[in-house]
């Protein structure tokens, strides 16, 4: 990620932050300038440019932003608008790793992470593992989720997931069970920012089924 700011402000005349405008429509105009900790009308603050700029970067929904401000030419304008520029995140990002540990043997992880499903910036996430690949006991986990961001992508939103598990485990009577199991969770999440630290809360129900299967009796 890449974010630029240019500053070129006359400093001997009193000037407000004019209106935030945004160069591309990927989100919604409105729920951007919610990141911003100043609004039209408010005293010019370099300061609070900057925390615009770091608020819009923890989104993690841009590859790219500029924010520059809009010097007008005439000496009369006492507010100077705040231009955004930005590309938003690639639509689709995937990813897969192979590992290896002990406990497990080998394993496999296959991620896909869908971005920009709608104008706030929502996104989904679908991921595949597999523990112990190679072996007759291993474990199969299947994980959905869907996010909606509220006030912010990352410390105020939504979100509801499902986990499926298939797993085969050798019982001490020698025979081979097939367990299974579903968890479903809808919650949301804030996280409340102090003065020495961050507090996250998370408020949700929960589902959750499991059941077995023998497979084999020796």
């Amino acid at each position: 990620n890449l974010a630029h700011i240019t500053l070129v402000i006359n400093t001997e005349s009193p000037v407000k932050f004019g209106n935030i405008n945004f160069s591309n429509d990927s989100y919604d105009p409105n729920f951007l300038r919610l990141l911003s900790p100043f609004k039209p009308g408010d005293n010019y603050d370099q300061g609070k440019l900057f925390s615009f700029q770091q608020l819009l970067l923890d989104t993690e929904m841009f590859e790219k932003i500029t924010v520059q401000p809009q010097i007008l030419s005439t000496d009369n304008n006492d507010s100077v608008p705040i231009n955004v520029q930005y590309d938003p995140i690639n639509k689709v990002q995937l990813r897969a790793s192979l590992g290896y540990n002990s406990d497990t043997n080998a394993n496999m992880m296959l991620r896909v992470k869908r971005n920009r499903i709608g104008e706030r910036g929502q996104y989904s996430i679908h991921e595949l593992k597999k523990e112990n690949l190679f072996g007759d006991n291993g474990k199969l986990i299947f994980t959905n989720s869907y996010i909606i961001p509220l006030a912010h992508p990352k410390k105020n939103f939504l979100s509801a997931e499902i986990i499926l598990t298939d797993q085969r485990v050798q019982k001490k009577s020698d025979s081979v069970h097939e367990e299974k199991s579903i968890n479903f969770e809808f919650s949301q999440t804030r996280m409340y920012s102090y003065e020495d630290y961050q507090q996250e809360v998370v408020y949700g129900l929960m589902f959750f089924g499991a059941w077995d299967t023998p497979i084999t009796n020796n």
